[in-house]
């Protein structure tokens, strides 16, 4: 049995969307999706964290969201960056975050910044992916037979 050249490109594109329906996401919109309730930052001999609470603020359920910790010294040196990420969240729910870190001492730290990424799904996006891989796959079966 012989498979046309198209039959394999409309193979590849089908396989292509159908992954995608697994990893599209959209970058939030530049307004605030997730608020930070609180925040603080313990250490013990071995590491130190910042641990606190979110929120989604954003009306929609976010599919993920990055918190990162950015940790400066008293002369504003940037030392690192350690993040946390939750997903699935639900509109509207707060959660808990710990961000850690084993690299820098925290008598090194003298602040930290927190900064928020975030993403969520296109409504409809991923119906739209399936039914054209329903078409793609429909059209290489009519093609072998």
């Amino acid at each position: 049995m012989k498979i046309k050249k198209s039959g394999v490109i409309i193979g590849i594109v089908a396989i292509l969307i159908l992954s995608s329906l697994f990893f599209f996401e959209v970058a939030a919109n530049g307004k605030t999706e997730v608020k930070i309730l609180s925040d603080e930052m313990s250490h013990d001999d071995y590491s130190v964290w910042v641990s606190g609470l979110a929120q989604n603020v954003a009306g929609e359920e976010l599919r993920s969201v990055r918190i990162k910790a950015s940790f400066f010294d008293a002369e504003d040196i940037f030392l690192g960056t350690e993040s946390y990420t939750e997903r699935e969240i639900p509109t509207g729910a707060t959660f808990r975050f710990n961000i850690t870190t084993y690299d820098i001492p925290f008598e090194d730290i003298a602040y930290y910044q927190i900064s928020v990424d975030s993403t969520s799904s296109i409504p409809g996006f991923e119906l739209i992916l399936s039914i054209i891989a329903l078409i793609s796959l429909i059209m290489i079966v009519r093609k072998k037979g």
